[in-house]
């Protein structure tokens, strides 16, 4: 009596256990295709798919991968006979979004016998389209510019690849911009992201007077300017500028990187004069 319960303990024991044997793909184990088996996947996502045996070992597995249509069903069908594992390289390029979906079918053949078996249904996301453009790529160091991005709900402004802002606004402005600097959005929507095209900053450098000393002047009297240190991109205009009224006085005057001496009509009144050098290749000016 004792030999026969022992014995239908251990049946039983070996019929529950070849049934709490299942079969799963990555963490899914859905054994006849379901909605809890289903994920999106964004078009051109590089996934790995691995079979998995719980409560066994597995003796070698099939995946048949489908292309599904919710109108009519499968579409192409293909099967890969081996190991464990399923590496998927973006093979979503050229699949339909919408009525389309692929379906991964694996069947586990066990070691002692029996089989199991897992599906996937994997969905495809468009990826958004990422568009950036700039006020200006071409500026004077200091100067702000703002970039305005499109296509998406997040956007990840970087600068040489460094984030600078992220959030729902799409406009990021800076005036700390340097010569060659690469700016892109990174832009997401639905988990999915992409990155526009980079724009490239040309800043120039704002023109330096270096010393310049005036020489005492009696109203109505010539100034003298002795100037040295000239920076910029070569060619440059000198002038005095009334910065109260935003009025010019006297002619332009060219000047060179050398130094030298300038004499200049200064009229009566003028308040405060200052001496504007304006680059004439880059436009850009010390104020």
């Amino acid at each position: 009596m004792k030999k026969a319960v022992l014995f239908l303990f251990l049946f039983v024991s070996s019929y529950f256990s070849a049934f709490s044997q299942t079969a799963r793909i990555n963490e899914y184990a859905c054994s006849s295709p379901s909605t809890s088996c289903k994920i999106n996947v964004c078009k051109n996502q590089n996934i790995d798919l691995t079979a998995y045996l719980d409560g066994g070992n597995i003796e070698s597995v099939v995946w048949t991968e489908q292309i599904m249509s919710t109108l009519s069903g499968p579409v192409y069908s293909s099967s890969q006979v081996g190991g464990g594992d399923l590496t998927i390289s973006a093979p979503f390029s050229t699949l339909p979004v919408g009525n389309y979906y692929y379906r991964y079918w694996l069947v586990v053949y066990m070691q002692g016998g029996g089989i199991r078996q897992a599906f996937l249904d994997i969905h495809l996301v468009d990826l958004p389209t990422a568009m950036l453009s700039a006020s200006s790529s071409t500026i004077c160091a200091g100067e702000e510019v703002t970039f305005l991005a499109s296509g998406g709900a997040i956007y990840e402004f970087k600068v040489n690849g460094v984030r600078e802002q992220i959030g729902e606004t799409n406009l990021f402005s800076s005036s700390l911009l340097n010569n060659n600097d690469t700016v892109v959005v990174v832009v997401s929507e639905n988990g999915c992201s992409t990155t526009s095209e980079p724009i490239s900053m040309t800043v120039h450098e704002i023109p330096d007077l270096g010393s310049v000393t005036p020489s005492p002047t009696c109203y109505g009297d010539d100034m003298e300017f002795t100037y040295s240190g000239l920076t910029g991109s070569g060619f440059w205009t000198l002038s005095f500028w009334n910065t109260e009224h935003n009025v010019q006085y006297g002619d332009d005057y060219s000047v060179t990187s050398s130094g030298g001496l300038l004499t200049v009509p200064i009229e009566y009144g003028t308040n405060e004069v200052h001496l504007k050098i304006i680059d004439t290749a880059t436009g850009c000016s010390n104020f």
